[in-house]
């Protein structure tokens, strides 16, 4: 465990998921175990650790505030400048941060929240810059509204108003954004995905 706003514990988490996958794991594909052989270094990161905060500003904290852009921005950045160099060296690489839509279009009671997936589409943008010529692809994922348990556990960051089984049944599924994740991670060397916006057909 650890605190993706603190760079210590992200070098620490980085050093030994390294060393993990760099002894071989076995990984269960479609019902059966398979042998992956160990590799050096890390070849896709994906951040997706967030809060969210939501109200009007006068409602707002600045521990709102400060714990929101020290998770949903910081975290990502930390995780981003571990990752980034060894991509670099290695001359490949996909980096995917999940955003979200609240990054491309405004929404009242969000100006926090907005704030900080705004940041992140900025960041991302950015280093798409810095890895040109590196094979390294960046790349945001910007899904609406997710069924998650973010929704009923305000303690993990999420709402304040636990979602009702309808207002659930109207999201996107887990399973729907790793499926986009993983167009990302399928797609061909000459083929540069920037952004993928999801969202639940309508009703």
């Amino acid at each position: 465990a650890g605190d993706v706003a603190v760079e210590e514990d992200v070098q620490r988490l980085y050093a030994e998921a390294t060393a993990f996958f760099a002894q071989g794991v076995t990984v269960n594909s479609f019902g059966a175990d398979k042998w992956v052989e160990g590799e050096a270094g890390v070849d896709l990161l994906v951040t997706s650790a967030g809060i969210g905060r939501f109200g009007n500003i006068e409602d707002l904290s600045e521990a709102d505030f400060s714990s929101s852009f020290d998770i949903n921005v910081k975290g990502t950045w930390l995780w981003a400048r571990q990752v980034l160099p060894g991509m670099k060296q290695a001359g490949s690489g996909q980096v995917i941060f999940i955003s979200s839509v609240a990054g491309l279009r405004k929404f009242g009671r969000c100006s926090i929240y907005g704030a900080t997936k705004w940041a992140v589409q900025g960041m991302a943008g950015s280093l798409r810059e810095e890895c040109r010529g590196t094979r390294v692809k960046v790349a945001t994922l910007c899904p609406g509204s997710v069924a998650t348990p973010w929704w009923m556990e305000k303690e993990r960051g999420g709402k304040e108003e636990p979602a009702t089984e309808e207002m659930l049944g109207s999201m996107l599924s887990a399973h729907d954004c790793a499926a986009a994740a993983m167009a990302m991670v399928d797609q061909g060397a000459s083929s540069d995905i920037e952004t993928l916006v999801l969202e639940a057909p309508p009703k």
